[in-house]
């Protein structure tokens, strides 16, 4: 895997400019890149190859944003996922053959975690990691989330930052995970706190003013303010304001 671009000060000065938290946004970027190069000239290396048939192909996530960037109809999309339906019969093949008499569960776990596959429960957080795709986009956030731990020293940041949407709540929380300062620490509490604070206002509000409307009233609503709301929480759909 090649590592990702290196983001810069003025990188996310330029991205705090732009709607949704800046990270989402370099995140979104470098996830992007690394799809095109490998679906537009990586997809024939053998390194490659190798690492989608051994992790199943792409999360869903990342499939389907691929397919969105145009790529599902390059001839490397044709070649990545001929590959991978061959290993997913080679997979059944060797299922099938392995499978005792008895057919238990724990056997069938067994061949099953033998071929790669592991069982999804609610605490696996870390299955969708196997995703190439995935492990690019966390490592583009915790390089951005670098940089932005020392432009909250940069006046020219901390302006752009003041004037943007802000950090939504999964990067807020990594941000603060790492190594402290308690400058960077005060100025990003702070400044997360006061957009936090005006966001619940604006939901309060729009309760106060929509409360006794039927759901056909308040539907255009809607349609603006969820992915603002949603965006903060849960991170921002970016892809959705590139359709739109």
């Amino acid at each position: 895997m090649r590592a990702i671009q290196n983001h810069t000060i003025p990188d996310l000065v330029e991205a705090c400019h732009k709607p949704g938290c800046p990270i989402c946004r370099l995140e979104q970027g470098a996830v992007e890149r690394y799809l095109k190069d490998l679906f537009e000239t990586r997809y024939h290396e053998t390194d490659i190859r190798t690492l989608l048939r051994v992790v199943k192909g792409f999360c869903k996530e990342h499939s389907w944003l691929a397919n969105e960037l145009g790529l599902g109809s390059t001839f490397g999309a044709v070649i990545i996922y001929h590959d991978l339906l061959w290993t997913a019969l080679d997979d059944i093949k060797k299922f099938n053959s392995s499978l005792s008499s008895k057919r238990s569960f724990s056997t069938v776990e067994r061949i099953l975690l033998r071929l790669g596959f592991r069982r999804v429960t609610a605490t696996s957080s870390d299955v969708p990691s196997r995703c190439p795709a995935c492990i690019e986009q966390g490592a583009a956030a915790h390089a951005a989330l670098g940089v932005l731990a020392s432009g909250l020293k940069d006046d020219t940041f901390l302006v752009a930052f003041r004037e943007s949407t802000g950090l939504c709540l999964p990067h807020l929380h990594q941000a603060l995970a790492l190594p402290p300062d308690a400058e960077t620490v005060q100025a990003l509490v702070s400044i997360s706190n006061e957009k936090l604070e005006t966001l619940r206002k604006q939901v309060t509000a729009f309760i106060r003013e929509n409360e006794y409307k039927t759901p056909e009233q308040i539907r255009d609503i809607e349609k603006n303010f969820w992915p603002l709301v949603v965006g903060v929480i849960s991170g921002y759909d970016l892809m959705s304001k590139k359709k739109g």
